[in-house]
């Protein structure tokens, strides 16, 4: 709903812009590493930074979670509170990303599985900062095949991650289906 909500407003944006603010919204909407200023990298990096900090100080407390509800509740975590901490950062992290760089699907979902099937590991001490890396590499990765000039024009990095994550999310959906068949 919040998606409808906010292509809604997007879409009220394309029709009252002009020409070029049209272009930059569109490149936006796109998703682009390319218009990024420095100070806008240095502000992106320093916001994103503290947020994985905290969620890196917090481990303990997702590896308890991992038990289930009732455990870790039982094992004294504040199951609500955690929950909406965790919304809250994850949402100042998502902003953050789509504020500057555009709506960039699937880096944030598909990620951290890979990384947990590839580096074999529940172990959030060691699964954060892996996600982040395997996050920024496979980012960078689609940032690069975007700026291949294949069919003559660069590609929308939104096309690149789709065509990689939706696969991935789909395969995912699947076999935790087949899990509990």
């Amino acid at each position: 709903m919040i998606a409808a909500f906010c292509n809604g407003i997007i879409y009220l944006l394309e029709n009252i812009l002009n020409k070029e603010n049209l272009q930059s919204l569109t490149i936006w909407h796109f998703g682009s590493y390319r218009n990024l200023n420095s100070n806008q990298i240095i502000l992106m990096l320093c916001i994103i930074f503290c947020c994985a900090i905290i969620i890196y100080l917090q481990s303990s407390k997702y590896n308890t979670y991992l038990l289930g509800d009732l455990y870790a509740e039982g094992l004294g975590l504040p199951l609500k509170k955690f929950l909406i901490q965790n919304l809250f950062i994850t949402a100042i992290i998502t902003a953050t990303i789509t504020a500057f760089c555009g709506p960039i699907g699937f880096i944030g979902l598909a990620v951290p599985h890979i990384a947990k099937i590839l580096f074999k590991t529940n172990n959030h001490r060691i699964l954060i900062p892996l996600t982040i890396l395997a996050g920024v590499n496979i980012s960078l990765c689609c940032h690069v095949i975007s700026s291949l000039s294949i069919f003559g024009t660069n590609l929308p990095i939104n096309a690149i991650t789709s065509l990689i994550g939706a696969p991935i999310t789909i395969w995912l959906i699947l076999k935790l289906n087949n899990n509990y068949a």
